[in-house]
C-alpha cells in the first residue's frame, strides 16, 4: 500500500466540517506508520483513537482548532518530534509542551492564549511570534538561536522579566509589527534588558519596528550601559528615521560599546 511507504503528507484548505467527518488524524496514524513529516492546515484536531507515531519527526499545524488537553495527547503520540511548528492554533489557553528530542520550534500566538510553556532539553532554534499578552516559560538549556516577534514591544519588558537568564543564546532576532513610531513611546524594552537576559549574544538583528521602539524608551541624557554588548560580533539594524539625530546618536553609542564588533549593517528603509 502507498500509505506504508509514505514519508511526507500535507493536507490543507479543506473546510472544518469535512475534516471533522474524516477524523483525519486517527486515519493517518492507522495507515501511515512510516510517516516522518506531517503538515495539517485548517483542521479540527481530534485525538480519539489516535495511535502513536514514533517515526514522525516533523509536525506543522496551521489555522487549526485544538485545546490544551487535546494538544498534550497529540504530542504524546509523537514522542520523537524534532521540528514543531504551530501557527494560529485556536482554542489553547495554557499549553505545556515537553519534548525530549525537539530541536526546532516555531510557535505563533495570535489569540487569547494566557501562557506558553516549553520544556525541551535539546531545543536549538526557537521562533516565537506573540501577538497578545502571553506569559512565556522556556526551559531549553541548549537554545542558541532565538527569534522573538511581537505585535508591539510595549509588553516585551514584562516578557523578558519572566525569562531566565539564557547564556546559551548566540543569535537573537527582535521583531515588532508596530509600524507607527509615534506609538513607540509606550515601549518598556531597551537593549540593556535584552543583554541582561541574553548576555552571550554574538549576533543581533533588530528589525525596523523593534528599533523604533528601542529608541522610544531611550533616555538621551543617561545612555544605558550595555555590558552584554561586549561579546557582540555582528549586528544588523533596520532603521526608521523619525528623529535622525537621536537615531544616529544611538547607533554611534551602541557601536562604541560593541568593542568586539567585526561586522555591522545599518539599513533604511526596510519594512520587515
Amino acid at each position: 500500500m502507498v500509505s506504508q511507504t509514505l514519508k511526507s503528507l500535507s493536507l490543507s484548505g479543506l473546510p472544518f466540517p469535512s475534516l471533522r467527518q474524516l477524523n483525519i488524524l486517527p486515519l493517518i496514524s492507522k495507515y501511515c506508520h512510516n510517516l516522518a513529516e506531517l503538515n495539517l492546515g485548517y483542521a479540527w484536531l481530534s485525538v480519539y483513537n489516535l495511535n502513536p507515531m514514533p517515526m514522525l519527526t516533523s509536525l506543522t499545524l496551521s489555522s487549526t482548532i485544538s485545546q490544551d488537553q487535546r494538544l498534550n495527547q497529540l504530542i504524546k503520540c509523537f514522542p520523537n518530534l524534532q521540528v514543531l511548528e504551530l501557527v494560529a492554533v485556536d482554542g489553547l489557553k495554557d499549553p505545556k509542551i515537553h519534548l525530549l528530542h525537539l530541536q526546532t520550534c516555531h510557535w505563533s500566538v495570535d489569540n487569547n492564549q494566557l501562557s506558553l510553556t516549553l520544556i525541551t532539553p535539546n531545543l536549538i532554534t526557537l521562533r516565537i511570534e506573540c501577538f497578545c499578552y502571553t506569559a512565556i516559560h522556556v526551559e531549553a538549556p541548549m537554545l542558541s538561536h532565538f527569534h522573538l516577534s511581537l505585535s508591539t514591544l510595549k509588553h516585551a519588558g514584562f516578557l523578558l522579566s519572566e525569562f531566565q537568564t539564557t547564556k546559551t543564546v548566540e543569535t537573537l532576532i527582535l521583531d515588532s509589527r508596530n509600524k507607527a513610531p509615534r506609538d513607540a513611546r509606550y515601549s518598556k524594552l531597551n537593549l540593556g534588558k535584552v543583554f541582561r537576559v541574553f548576555p552571550n549574544v554574538s549576533s543581533l538583528r533588530v528589525n525596523s519596528g523593534a528599533w523604533s521602539e528601542l529608541e522610544a524608551c531611550l533616555n538621551p541624557e543617561g545612555w544605558e550601559i550595555l555590558d552584554g554588548s561586549k561579546g557582540l560580533k555582528t549586528i544588523c539594524a533596520y532603521l526608521m528615521l523619525v528623529d535622525p539625530s537621536l537615531t544616529f546618536s544611538y547607533v554611534a553609542r551602541l557601536l562604541d560599546q560593541c568593542v568586539r564588533l567585526v561586522s555591522g549593517l545599518v539599513a533604511y528603509p526596510q519594512w520587515c
